[in-house]
C-alpha cells in the first residue's frame, strides 16, 4: 500500500471490506478507495475488475481501511492568513460600535474581486456562486456592457466579483438594423456640409453560460 493510504482509520465497522489502490492512480477520479462492501466475494469482484484495466489495488478489511486526507491547497496558508484578518477586524468593529459609521464609505461595504485574466473565468465565476449560495449569502447577477459578474452580500458586506464579459459570455449576432446618421458629405468635405446616409449594423445579444444564468444566481 503506498504513502497516501498507510493511516488506518479508527472506529471502522467490522466485517466490511474495502479496494485501495497499492500504487498508481486512483481508482476513479473522485475515490482513491471504493467500499464499503459486505462480502469479501464481492470486493474481491471490484478488485479484479481493476486489475484487468491495469490499476493495481487489493482488499482490505475494516481494521486496515486507510483514510485519505486531501492535500492542502497551495493557497491555503494565505487564505487563513486573510480570514485570520477579516475575523480580527469583525471583533475591532464589534468591540468599537462608534467606529461602525466611519466605515460606511470604506472599500469593506464593497469589495472588488475582478477575475481578469484568471484561467476558466466562467468557471472560476460559477464556482464562486455556488460557493456563496452554499455559505447562505445572497448572490445577485450584474452586468454591463463590458462587464459581467455576481454580487455576494453577506448582510451589508458585498463583494462584487466580475469580470470582462468576452471572457463569460458569448456574443451572438442575433440581426441586423438599419440605422441613418449625419456623415461629412464626400464630396464637400471641405465645406464639411453634412448629408443623411444608412448604414447596417450588427444586433447583438449576449449567451451567458445556463450555470451562472440559471442555477448559480438569482435573476
Amino acid at each position: 500500500m503506498n504513502k497516501t493510504t498507510s493511516r488506518l482509520a479508527s472506529g471502522a465497522i467490522a466485517n466490511r471490506y474495502w479496494v485501495v489502490p497499492t500504487q498508481g492512480p486512483r481508482l476513479t477520479e473522485q475515490h482513491e478507495l471504493l467500499g464499503p462492501y459486505r462480502g469479501k466475494r464481492s470486493a474481491a469482484g471490484t478488485r479484479d475488475k481493476y486489475l484487468a484495466q491495469g490499476i493495481a489495488c487489493e482488499v482490505v478489511d475494516s481494521d486496515e481501511r486507510p483514510v485519505i486526507e486531501k492535500p492542502a491547497h497551495p493557497d491555503q496558508a494565505h487564505a487563513d492568513a486573510m480570514a485570520a484578518g477579516l475575523m480580527q477586524l469583525a471583533t475591532f468593529v464589534r468591540t468599537h460600535p462608534e467606529f461602525h459609521r466611519d466605515l460606511r464609505y470604506s472599500a469593506i461595504g464593497r469589495i472588488n474581486a475582478p477575475l481578469s485574466g484568471a484561467r476558466e473565468t466562467a468557471d472560476h465565476l460559477a464556482t464562486w456562486a455556488r460557493a456563496a449560495k452554499a455559505a447562505k449569502a445572497n448572490v445577485t447577477k450584474n452586468a454591463t456592457d463590458d462587464f459581467f459578474g455576481i454580487q455576494v452580500t453577506f448582510g451589508p458586506i458585498a463583494v462584487h466579483v466580475y469580470a470582462p464579459r468576452e471572457e463569460v459570455c458569448e456574443r451572438v449576432v442575433v440581426g441586423t438594423r438599419e440605422v441613418t446618421e449625419e456623415v461629412p458629405d464626400p464630396e464637400l468635405l471641405a465645406a464639411v456640409p453634412t448629408t443623411t446616409v444608412t448604414r447596417t449594423e450588427e444586433i447583438v445579444e449576449w449567451e451567458c453560460r445556463p450555470l451562472l444564468a440559471a442555477e448559480a444566481v438569482q435573476p
